[in-house]
């Protein structure tokens, strides 16, 4: 279920990467890659946190544009794809916001409807 949000697009002036989304979480503007949203949670990739974990902020964006503007896009989040090249140092970067205290978000925000497995629960057979 999509949570309540207002989600702007991009200025017209705007001639940075079209994945990039700002948002705004308790007055402070983070620069993300959206990962999924959902009803309480935002997941996404942030850019601002590059630095203090040593890591190359170009490669990711190369990733994403690669992801961007491939059919994975619709498909699978980015962490999904990220996954599927087998790029793992971007997980240092991800960070979960609280959809509740997010005032404002400019820029795409990918949302994947991704299903839970259900637990199959099997009897187990009685020996006499």
């Amino acid at each position: 279920m999509k949570p309540e949000l207002i989600i702007e697009s991009h200025p017209q002036s705007y001639d940075g990467e079209p994945f990039l989304t700002l948002v705004k979480f308790r007055d402070t503007n983070h620069l993300c890659i959206v990962d999924n949203i959902d009803k309480r949670t935002l997941g996404a990739f942030v850019l601002d946190f590059c630095s203090p974990v040593d890591l190359d902020p170009n490669i990711i964006i190369e990733h994403a544009r690669t992801w961007f503007k491939s059919s994975d896009y619709y498909h699978m989040p980015f962490s999904f794809y990220l996954a599927k090249v087998g790029y793992s140092d971007a997980t240092k970067i991800y960070h979960e916001f609280q959809v509740n205290n997010i005032s404002r978000l400019v820029g795409p925000v990918s949302y994947y409807e991704l299903r839970e497995l259900k637990k199959v629960r099997r009897r187990t057979r009685k020996r006499s």
